[in-house]
């Protein structure tokens, strides 16, 4: 039990650092980050979701779509976050796909951020 309140404190103070620094690309790209490698397990993913996590990372990946360096860590851990079936619904219900849709459309995304791009259009589509 105390592990899980550490844990959620931990996500807590991410999300809250991404919210309060959203224009410092170093905080966001940690941040990102560690969503990323926290959203890999299903108990995480579902209390990232519960704390607004999609929300954090759809609206960092909207306003910083011209950062190749934000695209990597953010869509890959929407792309994590979506493995979960009602994360993915609700994400659905947020976005339009917009954000992804328009870095692949308009050559926004490079690399190693196009092909995260590319898996999480598939995951929510599929």
């Amino acid at each position: 039990a105390t592990q899980q309140a550490a844990q959620l404190g931990a996500l807590e103070d991410v999300l809250q650092a991404m919210g309060e620094h959203a224009s410092e690309v170093a905080v966001l790209h940690e941040g990102c980050g560690a969503l990323a490698n926290l959203a890999q397990d299903a108990g995480s993913r579902k209390k990232i979701a519960t704390l607004g996590g999609p929300t954090v990372l759809l609206t960092t990946l909207s306003e910083s779509i011209q950062n190749a360096r934000l695209q990597e860590p953010c869509c890959g851990a929407l792309y994590n976050m979506a493995a979960d079936s009602d994360v993915r619904r609700e994400m659905h219900l947020q976005v339009s796909l917009s954000g992804p849709r328009w870095l692949l459309a308009h050559g926004g995304a490079n690399g190693k951020g196009a092909g995260w791009c590319e898996r999480l259009l598939q995951r929510l589509e599929g």
